[in-house]
């Protein structure tokens, strides 16, 4: 599957470009990106290296580097369009239209619809009108809304889009979170988004009918905390509503398009796929409860 093919292909780019010891020395130094934004919407001030404390396997993790990120981003916006999203393609399309409308002008958007397969409707690019038109067919014919849905499988083959990894890459996933076909499962995706440095954003949707579908609640509670997983763990969060409204769209938005660059020193290679802790210091604790911090938390070997 296409996940895998791009597994082997960053394990190979690893190690033919890299001498034995460049390649040690860049195991032990990793790039990650990290987003600090406020729950109430208010600015957060300029951060430093001196406003994070890092560990791996309990052991401390010299943050040598925290400067903004000035590279523009790339964004791949993920549509589910099976057949249990057909009751929420009005709110789901209007959340696909308004992150468009909010994209900065410098940063290339890619589309992507999918049930049981993947459909790349256009790579990165700062070609508005295209996706708007594609957006705009899909809401003309509610019948396409069809089918099972390979949740995981079309995540992983969503990495194929990106031309290279580029920090601070980001899939905005829109779902109701239930899979009924894939062959990947979440633990794959995490480590093959993590091993690209792509960071998972989701709207997660309410209001399927289970009935039709036949699924419990319990079954939907598991798929909604797995997706939830995923984006914790690749730097991203989840946002869960029928409709998600412009203003909790607009609070956690910053956290997609601004974000800073982590340079770190791990004291041991990684080896094997392992979480890591970064957190926020030197705030007072009135200040510190209103910060959310959301990084990659999941280190994936170099080889």
């Amino acid at each position: 599957m296409l996940y895998t093919r791009t597994t082997v292909v960053l394990i190979l780019g690893c190690l033919c470009v890299l001498p034995a010891r460049a390649q040690q020395d860049s195991c032990h130094q990793r790039v990650i990106p990290a987003s600090v934004f406020s729950k109430d919407g208010a600015a957060v001030p300029p951060l430093s290296n001196a406003n994070f404390e890092a560990t791996y396997k309990r052991k401390p993790v010299r943050v040598r580097v925290v400067s903004p990120e000035q590279t523009p981003f790339r964004i791949v916006i993920l549509l589910d369009t099976s057949g249990s999203m057909r009751e929420t393609q009005g709110g789901t399309l209007d959340t696909a239209e308004y992150l468009l409308s909010r994209m900065p002008p410098n940063a290339d958007v890619g589309l992507a619809f999918f049930a049981k397969d993947l459909v790349r409707v256009a790579l990165p690019t700062s070609d508005r009108e295209t996706l708007e038109y594609q957006l705009k067919g899909l809401r003309a014919h509610p019948t396409s809304y069809r089918g099972k849905t390979a949740l995981w499988d079309a995540l992983g083959n969503s990495v194929g889009m990106f031309s290279h990894p580029q920090l601070g890459d980001v899939v905005f996933l829109i779902t109701d979170g239930v899979d009924t076909q894939s062959e990947a499962r979440p633990e794959n995706v995490i480590q093959l988004l993590a091993a690209a440095g792509i960071r998972l954003f989701a709207v997660q949707v309410a209001g399927l009918d289970l009935k039709n579908f036949g699924m419990t609640r319990e079954h939907m509670s598991l798929f909604q905390g797995e997706i939830s997983q995923v984006a914790e763990a690749t730097g991203g969060y989840v946002i869960k509503s029928v409709s998600p409204d412009r203003v909790s769209l607009d609070k956690k938005f910053s956290a997609i398009v601004s974000f800073y660059r982590i340079e770190l020193d791990l004291p041991e290679a990684v080896d094997k796929p392992r979480e890591w802790k970064l957190n926020l210091v030197g705030f007072a604790k009135s200040q510190r409860d209103n910060l959310v911090l959301t990084y990659t938390q999941m280190l994936v070997p170099c080889y």
